[in-house]
């Protein structure tokens, strides 16, 4: 979801998804699943993102959080 708040800010929740495997092999890791909020500043050129996830199924050795910083769209 992405919700204008100005002309120029945006809020976007989001949930993202992902397996994680030793091999090649389609569809045979860890389902991994984070959920979090961006920030969005709106330019000419393009959106300025930030984003902050936090892991829903965190395993050993992870971070509690990661925070995402970035240009242009993400798709």
């Amino acid at each position: 979801l992405r919700q204008h708040l100005t002309p120029h800010i945006g809020l976007v929740p989001f949930i993202d998804a992902g397996q994680v495997g030793a091999g090649n092999a389609p569809f045979t890791g860890q389902l991994h699943v984070s959920a979090g909020l961006g920030l969005r500043y709106y330019t000419a050129i393009g959106p300025i993102r930030l984003d902050l996830a936090f892991p829903l199924n965190r395993t050993a050795g992870s971070g509690a959080f990661a925070l995402y910083a970035g240009l242009g769209e993400a798709f």
